[in-house]
This record gives structure tokens, sequence and C-alpha cells, in this order.
């Protein structure tokens, strides 16, 4: 319960323009690797997002 309070309290954060757009660039230079889970656990998982 305490984690779903402090995730809806961060629903009341608010960015600055030059906020939003240096989160924006960073996470634009964050590359991915690997999969997001083994491939069995996606097969049994019902998970429904496309594969990017």
């Amino acid at each position: 319960m305490t984690h779903l309070l402090e995730y809806i309290g961060a629903s009341e954060i608010t960015f600055s323009a030059d906020e939003l757009n240096e989160l924006n660039t960073s996470l634009a230079g964050i590359t991915i690797h690997g999969d997001r889970l083994p491939v069995g656990v996606l097969a049994i998982g019902g998970v429904e997002a496309a594969l990017q």
C-alpha cells in the first residue's frame, strides 16, 4: 500500500518545459540491450505490448 500511495503522489509532479526537455533528451540517449523477459516467460505471461 505504501508504494501505491507514493505512485499516486507522483501524479502531482509537474515539470517545467526545460526540465521536460532535459528528461526527454536524457531518456533518448539510453540504449536498451537484451530481451525484456526470457522467451518462455513472455509466452506464458500474456504480454500484449508489441515487441520493438
